[in-house]
């Protein structure tokens, strides 16, 4: 495994929320939780400061399906398909959704710089 997945293993393993999910389809508690949607779990995941740090979203790139499977099934065994599949599912979503907004974010600061560029070259020509 890689060091980023080796930080995501870490960081699912303290993930509390997805702990008590775990504990749940393990028979641990009753009654279960319902479990959240894809989406509202990415959500949980890009609201979460330490998962922001993790990066697995840059503005170049963002892992494939398999290097967050790998990662995941480090914390959660993929005989609780549901919870695996979810958990992939969501990691997947959160990362492609923090790199448009890392590339959101990109495009914002190019423009930024063209108008300034662009600003400088009028100021310039009158000066």
């Amino acid at each position: 495994m890689t060091a980023q997945q080796d930080q995501l293993v870490a960081y699912l393993t303290s993930h509390s929320g997805l702990q008590s999910y775990a504990l749940a389809f393990r028979g641990g508690v009753w009654p279960p939780p319902v479990p959240p949607t894809v989406d509202k779990l990415a959500s949980e995941f890009l609201a979460d400061a330490e998962f922001r740090a993790l990066g697995l979203g840059g503005w170049l790139r963002t892992p494939d399906g398999q290097f967050i499977a790998q990662a995941v099934s480090q914390v959660i065994p993929q005989a609780y398909r549901p919870l695996f599949s979810l958990t992939v599912d969501a990691l997947k979503l959160a990362a492609s959704k923090q790199a448009e907004d890392g590339r959101r974010k990109a495009g914002e600061y190019a423009l930024g710089v063209i108008v300034v560029a662009i600003v400088l070259a009028v100021a310039g020509r009158r000066g």
